[in-house]
């Protein structure tokens, strides 16, 4: 019996050894949220919704906040565009007959220090659920960004750092977690589903991995039809948090770069 117990506390030593290496350090956790602290900005939206429903059409003014990750010096943020206009998102887990028109009347960017900047959408992606937003002025000076292209990757299991803002209770402050990816899906696109937290919303949370290196965005993958769950809820099939790898988002950067650049 002793020599049992003492091999499986051999055991639990060297696995805890193991995970130790594997982990993610605070000390890279803390570094990485540095930067992040000023690049992960409050996105400040108001807008106008007309809901349908088998004919007959209701308005509402809406105002809400997300969160948006400033990629560049010149203040260009990426945001999911699920977070601004729900309409695509509506498609996929509303009921039949049911539909959603959405106009955005005005966006803010809202930095740590409670500057807000007018801002823009100058390109949506339903697909990848992304929208890009700039100033409508050049910002006073160059504004800290998560630089897309210092790329990491991760596989299953691997442990990762999301950052994501608390709400106005918590003033706002950045929140750090370390969580583990879930699964690597590899088609239509490669993309990564890691644990959702429970303190903040995560939707619009960037992600790093191991090394501390630039994984990715969270969004929303939402597909129509899904079918139903046991209580008869399709909605929950249908929408689901991911990861958009920084490759995707460099390229949503530069398709928005070259449109402008053909004007």
């Amino acid at each position: 019996m002793k020599t049992i117990t003492t091999a499986a506390a051999l055991g639990w030593a060297l696995s805890s050894f193991a995970w130790a290496q594997d982990s993610v350090s605070a000390e890279v956790g803390r570094r990485i949220g540095k930067t992040v602290s000023e690049a992960l900005v409050t996105v400040r939206v108001a807008t106008k919704m007309t809901m349908t429903f088998e004919g007959e059409s209701s308005n509402q003014e809406r105002k809400s906040e997300s969160q948006g990750l400033v990629v560049d010096a010149k203040g260009s943020t990426i945001v999911p565009l699920s977070n601004l206009d729900p309409s695509a998102l509506f498609a996929a887990i509303g009921g039949e007959g049911m539909s959603m028109k959405t106009d955005v009347t005005d966006v803010k960017l809202v930095r740590p220090d409670g500057t807000e900047i007018d801002a823009k959408i100058v390109l949506r992606d339903k697909d990848l659920d992304l929208a890009l937003l700039v100033p409508t002025k050049a910002p006073a000076s160059p504004m800290q960004h998560v630089d897309l292209a210092d790329a990491g990757t991760a596989d299953a299991l691997d442990p990762v750092l999301v950052f994501s803002r608390l709400g106005r209770v918590a003033n706002r402050s950045l929140y750090h977690r370390v969580t583990f990816v879930g699964s690597v899906i590899e088609r239509p696109r490669k993309r990564y589903v890691v644990e959702m937290g429970q303190v903040a919303n995560e939707v619009g949370s960037p992600v790093f991995d191991k090394s501390g290196k630039f994984l990715g965005l969270i969004t929303l993958r939402a597909v129509s039809g899904g079918t139903a769950d046991a209580d008869g809820a399709a909605g929950r099939n249908a929408v689901l948090p991911m990861v958009v790898p920084a490759a995707d988002l460099q390229r949503f950067l530069a398709s928005a770069t070259a449109a402008a650049a053909a004007k």
